[in-house]
């Protein structure tokens, strides 16, 4: 029994872990060596909802060529026309975030909690393997 359960919680937080961890790279990596900047938002992008959940924006990292990246929006969201912080990745500068949407570590909260759910369900699976010996 605690084979199969043990199992059950592997292949369930597996997918999850993996994909909290690659989608969270980029956060990681922008608030490790990001550099702030002022962008204008181009475009309010929605998803079934009233509030934007992304915006379409142009900003020039250093004073360089202008560079349009999609980032999470910020609250309030900005208008077309606006500007708001943005962070960027200065080796990759289309790698960017909103300031406001690095505050908030969604990803390593579900990365912590699948990761946490993956180890039980490895530890039951072992003690389920050695407990049938």
């Amino acid at each position: 029994m605690l084979l199969v359960l043990g199992g059950v919680l592997f292949l369930a937080s597996a997918p999850i872990a993996v994909i909290t961890l690659v989608f969270g790279r980029q956060d990681r990596r922008l608030r490790k060596r990001g550099v702030t900047g002022e962008a204008v938002c181009l475009e309010r992008i929605y998803r079934d909802s009233s509030t934007p959940v992304y915006v379409s924006c142009r900003f020039s990292p250093g004073g360089s060529r202008e560079v349009e990246a999609t980032v999470a929006s910020p609250r309030p969201a900005p208008r077309v026309g606006d500007s708001f912080t943005v962070v960027f990745d200065p080796a990759d500068p289309a790698v960017a975030q909103s300031e406001d949407g690095l505050r908030h570590p969604f990803a390593s909260v579900v990365t912590a909690c699948s990761t946490a759910v993956l180890v039980a369900g490895l530890l039951l699976g072992g003690a389920g393997a050695l407990y049938e010996l």
